[in-house]
């Protein structure tokens, strides 16, 4: 479907058409990752500002053992 629509996209020289077809081109894999997994890097990326923000809270400590038991 998207390699039929740039065919036909990118020779029409509409400025929109074709800035849509570059953004499915830059965004495709996250596009065909939530059409099969419906599921999208929301989630991981919230996990990751939990930990980053546990791990900011543990600095200063001179063993790891505060971390751990943050996390």
């Amino acid at each position: 479907m998207y390699s039929r629509y740039r065919q036909y996209a990118n020779p029409s020289r509409i400025p929109q058409v074709v800035e849509v077809a570059r953004c499915f081109k830059r965004h495709w894999a996250g596009v065909v990752n939530w059409a099969e997994n419906r599921m999208s890097k929301g989630i991981l990326e919230g996990f990751n500002s939990f930990f980053r923000a546990d791990k900011a809270k543990a600095r200063g400590y001179r063993k790891t053992e505060p971390l751990k038991a943050v996390l």
